[in-house]
């Protein structure tokens, strides 16, 4: 079973974010990505209101006060998901994301920062099927433009920029993610995670399960024989 992307919000407050996301289905994956700029540390505790701590699974620094993490909860309940994100009162943007099919955090590349036009990370060898993010923050701003290999799912430009996109990896060569930032020259902090995928999960009976972008219901397709399905 492959990963896939399901649905995502994004959240930016100058201390605390609280991003939610409304029918998430039982046994998908939350991922939260957040991009602090300001005092250079992780937030304090990242917690959903239903399932409780996500784990974090991934933290660098930009060598100043840009600071990038990711935390993750598999298997969670199904229902309405708020997370909370308690960072201090620093600034902070955040990603948050409903993938099916992931079983647990793999690997990342060394975070990669620099002040220029164009960003990209350090490459990285995952497991052939891994599910992978391509991470670019700013502190422009801006937005990402032309984001290269990943599918780029959200894309904020509120506070400081932050980009996630998505990716599954056909074979174990080097991955890495590209883009430009939309206001030219500017500092950047770019990054690849990798996750597990799973057999089961992400719906009834183990069947995977994708809706489209935003939530809108989409399709799941199961059974025994051709044409068994159901919608949610």
């Amino acid at each position: 079973m492959a990963g896939a992307y399901v649905q995502h919000v994004t959240d930016y407050t100058g201390g605390n974010t609280a991003p939610a996301l409304t029918g998430v289905v039982g046994g998908n994956a939350l991922i939260v990505v957040n991009y602090a700029n300001g005092g250079g540390t992780d937030p304090t505790s990242v917690s959903s209101g239903v399932d409780g701590a996500l784990t974090k699974v991934f933290s660098g620094n930009d060598g100043g006060s840009g600071q990038m993490s990711v935390y993750l909860k598999t298997g969670v309940t199904a229902g309405s998901h708020t997370v909370t994100v308690n960072n201090g009162g620093n600034a902070i943007n955040t990603v948050l994301l409903e993938v099916s099919g992931l079983s647990a955090y793999s690997s990342a590349a060394t975070l990669k920062s620099n002040f220029s036009a164009g960003a990209s990370s350090n490459s990285l060898t995952p497991a052939t099927g891994d599910y992978m993010l391509g991470i670019i923050a700013n502190n422009n701003s801006d937005n990402i433009n032309a984001m290269s290999t990943f599918t780029e799912r959200a894309d904020m430009a509120a506070g400081r920029g932050l980009a996630v996109g998505d990716y599954t990896a056909p074979s174990t060569s080097g991955v890495s993610v590209g883009g430009t930032l939309s206001g030219g020259s500017g500092f950047w902090l770019a990054g690849v995670v990798s996750f597990t995928v799973s057999g089961g999960g992400g719906g009834a009976s183990g069947h995977p399960t994708t809706k489209r972008w935003g939530g809108v219901p989409g399709m799941r397709i199961g059974g025994a024989s051709f044409g068994q399905g159901w919608v949610h």
